[in-house]
């Protein structure tokens, strides 16, 4: 193909594609991702070849959005084992030139989304092959740069999940990221709320909840920042916290908290939406332990159609 071919419309068209994809990649639009993804992909092969680094990056983008937004690991692995087959055979080459940031980036993420399908599909052995290789790989990489500290997230993820891991030193590991990230990309950033998370996550299975709940509370006024008070994200988080106080025994903290939870999908999904009737079963439960049924009813109805919720009063408390 001409390079005057490649240079006009075509390469638009791959752009947009590729634009729309990674949008809705980072909008957990599983479907529509993946369907802008295999269209970019079709046409980087059309304007590149099979074994450009620019139709390499198409693939193994699409094999991570198999595997974190559809949960289709076998075809995850398939693409990003593909792609990784043909790097390596032509690594060096003006197909894939060494010293490019985003051929580094592409080899990595390849390996990463390899070894956490291959925990899925069984295969530890492969898998932590894979991400050894793949924590090698981040060593040649600047420190703390947002890609570098989400691809150690993604590794120490995935490392977590394999038989015999340590969970001490999985939560060691994540504190340790967690204040690297909020010394270089902030709180509200997302690799920062994402590692919070899981962070949060890994003190609860630990049984500690004093430091799950410390970090719940300021990783959901994170959320508020990042993504605004009616979102799913925030509604997430305030479930958590709610569930928390009330494993502390904090009944009034968790009933104000589910509350607020309840009142936020209300607004977002509708009062049939099967998230916001289980999120206020919750809610109407706690008020039962608490003996707050008849007085609470009426406030209950009303929340939603008020005003819109702000939950800076359930994270004071």
């Amino acid at each position: 193909m001409g390079a005057g071919v490649r240079s006009s419309g075509g390469v638009l068209s791959w752009l947009r594609y590729l634009l729309k994809a990674r949008r809705a990649y980072f909008r957990r639009q599983g479907p529509t991702a993946v369907a802008h993804f295999v269209r970019a992909l079709a046409l980087a092969r059309f304007l590149y070849g099979d074994r450009h680094w620019r139709t390499l990056r198409c693939q193994v983008l699409l094999a991570r959005a198999y595997l974190d937004l559809q949960d289709l690991p076998a075809q995850a692995d398939e693409h990003a084992s593909e792609a990784l087959t043909t790097i390596l055979m032509y690594q060096g080459t003006e197909l894939i030139p060494d010293g490019k940031s985003q051929v580094l980036h592409m080899q990595l993420l390849a390996r990463l989304v390899r070894g956490q399908a291959l925990v899925q599909l069984g295969q530890p052995a492969a898998a932590e092959d894979c991400l050894r290789k793949a924590a090698d790989l981040l060593a040649t990489w600047g420190e703390n740069s947002a890609e570098h500290l989400d691809a150690e997230h993604a590794v120490l993820r995935a490392e977590g999940r394999l038989a015999g891991s340590d969970p001490a030193a999985l939560s060691a590991g994540l504190s340790g990221l967690h204040q690297r990230c909020l010394t270089r990309l902030g709180a509200a950033h997302v690799t920062t709320i994402k590692v919070a998370d899981h962070l949060i996550q890994v003190h609860v299975e630990q049984q500690y909840h004093e430091k799950a709940t410390r970090e719940c509370r300021a990783n959901t006024k994170a959320k508020v920042e990042t993504h605004g008070e009616l979102s799913r994200e925030v509604a997430d988080s305030l479930r958590s916290l709610s569930q928390l106080y009330v494993t502390s025994g904090q009944l009034e903290r968790a009933v104000e908290v589910s509350r607020r939870c309840w009142a936020i999908e209300n607004l977002m999904f509708g009062r049939q939406d099967k998230r916001v009737q289980a999120a206020e079963e919750a809610f109407r439960e706690l008020e039962r332990r608490l003996g707050r049924g008849s007085r609470y009813a009426g406030r209950v109805r009303s929340a939603a159609s008020t005003a819109t919720p702000s939950i800076d009063d359930a994270l004071r408390l």
